[in-house]
């Protein structure tokens, strides 16, 4: 049993480590903001993002559900852009 804790620790150890070297952060998107999601490359002139926000409505982990016209979608942060409203 002791052996196992051990095994753990050191896990977690190494985890904080290869976490710090990547500067690997939590999303900052939160439930109820708007984000653009990335859309597919057609051309070169073609924009990353679809143009039309959709609302964060879930949360898990990196793994965002996201929700327009009542389709939701799921998809990791790394493919979401948050959207800068301007008041």
């Amino acid at each position: 049993m002791r052996r196992l804790a051990t095994d753990w620790a050191n896990k977690l150890k190494g985890k904080a480590y290869a976490n710090s070297k990547r500067r690997a952060q939590e999303s900052s998107s939160k439930v109820g903001d708007q984000v653009l999601v990335r859309a597919p490359k057609l051309n070169k002139l073609s924009s990353k993002f679809d143009p039309v926000p959709r609302t964060v409505i879930a949360k898990n982990g990196g793994q965002l559900t996201i929700e327009r016209d009542g389709a939701s979608l799921r998809r990791h942060s790394s493919h979401i852009s948050a959207v800068m409203i301007a008041r």
